[in-house]
């Protein structure tokens, strides 16, 4: 992969959005698991780390949306596709 990326995927901790963080953190880049439960938060994480240990992955909780912009700010250049 010529650069790896940090992606925030909401819904991430269960369904698509799990296979979603999953398969692109078996790509490289590095993943935060958005959660509306820590404990599901947790769990994805740790099904990924299992599944890939060099797996740059992590879980987040967004108590409100003006948080969600300030990691997204703080992580990430805006580059939505």
């Amino acid at each position: 992969m010529a650069s790896s990326r940090t992606i925030v995927i909401t819904g991430a901790s269960r369904g698509l959005g799990l296979a979603t963080a999953e398969k692109l953190a078996g790509v490289g880049h590095r993943i935060i698991i958005c959660s509306r439960s820590m404990v599901r938060g947790r769990q994805a994480v740790d099904q990924i780390r299992r599944a890939l240990p060099d797996a740059q992955v992590d879980s987040w909780i967004p108590p409100r949306l003006s948080r969600y912009i300030a990691l997204q700010r703080s992580y990430c250049k805006r580059d939505v596709r």
